[in-house]
């Protein structure tokens, strides 16, 4: 993902409805019209999009397509934290999804090396089910935590 499809991503999460956002919407979030941005887009007038821009986007977007960008730039990956609320049969439950989704991704690494080539479309679901795993195994490990873990008062 380079910066342009970035923020085009970040623009997608600021549509209202049904509508898909704009640059537009993106300007407006940073008080600025459609001009400013994009010579901040386009690094022209020796102008970039600030550390608070970003943020500023992030919070209004509640979006990760930023964290997505700076992480893989350093081949690391963004995964959402979900809210531990379990019991004993939600964890078994839990780790069995957990499972299935890996099986799933291992079938789909296998199937897609079958030819000897990993096309573009074979690798987008293989990082989709990976990205998925892995929330899926933070969210397992906060659970064990909250479940398991003892309180220190």
């Amino acid at each position: 993902m380079n910066k342009r499809e970035m923020i085009k991503a970040i623009a997608a999460s600021l549509g209202r409805g049904d509508s898909k956002g704009t640059l537009d919407d993106v300007a407006d979030v940073l008080g600025m019209n459609i001009h400013q941005l994009k010579n901040r887009l386009y690094n022209k007038k020796g102008q970039d999009l600030s550390c608070e821009h970003l943020l500023e986007l992030t919070v209004q977007s509640n979006s990760s397509a930023i964290a997505q960008y700076f992480a893989s730039a350093i081949g690391q990956v963004v995964v959402a934290l979900p809210e531990p609320d379990i019991d004993t049969v939600d964890m078994f439950e839990c780790q069995l999804k957990l499972n299935a989704v890996k099986g799933l991704l291992d079938m789909t690494i296998e199937e897609a090396r079958k030819d000897g080539v990993i096309d573009q479309e074979e690798r987008k679901q293989i990082d989709e089910l990976k990205t998925q795993f892995q929330a899926m195994f933070e969210g397992f490990m906060m659970n064990l935590d909250s479940l398991y873990t003892e309180s220190i008062q």
